[in-house]
């Protein structure tokens, strides 16, 4: 059995656990409705995946896709935590399966960890949520390692194509969008040296597309399309327009020049 097929196991024994109309429910269908979108998940973790040491937090984890993707790739080496504002008992499947230590959050930025405590902090899909994004970083600064890595993922595009469309259709889109150099000089002026940058993901999972004629037909197109990405996401300036940007930096106790950076 492939990745994408394991962790579609996963999403349908985690889905199990739900009502059929629950929010989270829906939110677990949106993110594995297509192979292109649990193909996705799993090649941003490849992406990140030699940056990924020791102590892990997965910060804004929500079900921890990132923690069980690690495991199914064979990092039983590390030891993962994990936190959001959800309870406890929310995801029982991936949070088990991945072995992670899970704390629900009762503050918007503060975490329940001690100083200099993680290796790693993975934050797929986080700071455009939370309120503040330079208080949160201010926390992930406190509780990250000196040398330790920040991992960002899936921080929406300003200039993407997709976020434009659904800002004039009125589709759902993301309120707080950054360009990479926006989000390079956030993480700098937060105490973090970027290494590595990028766009990616050109063509859309369209996972939420719905199962009407309509939606099938956009996931068949989009499907086909989808073994593309990898060569558009090389094409300047075609990129500049992808949906998500992707930052890996350290965390420095001064900022200096860097031939890495």
């Amino acid at each position: 059995m492939d990745c994408v097929e394991q962790l579609r196991a996963l999403y349908e024994q985690e889905l199990a656990q739900h009502q059929e109309c629950d929010e989270v429910a829906d939110y677990l269908r949106a993110h594995s409705g297509t192979r292109n979108a649990m193909d996705r998940q799993i090649k941003s973790v490849h992406r990140y995946l030699p940056f990924v040491r020791g102590r892990v937090l997965d910060w804004g984890c929500m079900h921890a896709p990132d923690a069980a993707i690690l495991r199914l790739l064979g990092r039983d080496d590390l030891d993962i935590s994990g936190c959001d504002v959800f309870p406890q008992s929310a995801f029982p499947v991936f949070h088990g399966f991945s072995s992670l230590r899970y704390q629900s959050l009762e503050h918007h930025f503060r975490m329940p960890y001690p100083d200099n405590h993680f290796d790693t902090v993975i934050g797929d899909g986080v700071l455009e949520h939370v309120p503040n994004d330079t208080l949160s970083l201010q926390e992930v600064y406190r509780v990250l390692k000196p040398g330790g890595h920040l991992i960002v993922c899936c921080l929406p595009n300003r200039f993407s194509y997709t976020e434009f469309l659904g800002r004039c259709l009125g589709l759902p889109h993301h309120l707080r969008t950054y360009t990479l150099r926006q989000a390079r000089s956030m993480l700098l002026h937060s105490g973090f040296l970027p290494l590595t940058s990028r766009h990616y993901q050109m063509v859309p999972t369209m996972s939420g597309a719905g199962m009407s004629l309509k939606g099938k037909l956009l996931r068949s197109v989009v499907s086909v399309m989808w073994k593309l990405n990898p060569i558009f996401e090389r094409l300047w300036p075609l990129n500049r327009l992808a949906s998500n940007l992707f930052v890996v930096a350290r965390k420095c106790q001064a900022i200096s020049w860097s031939k890495a950076a």
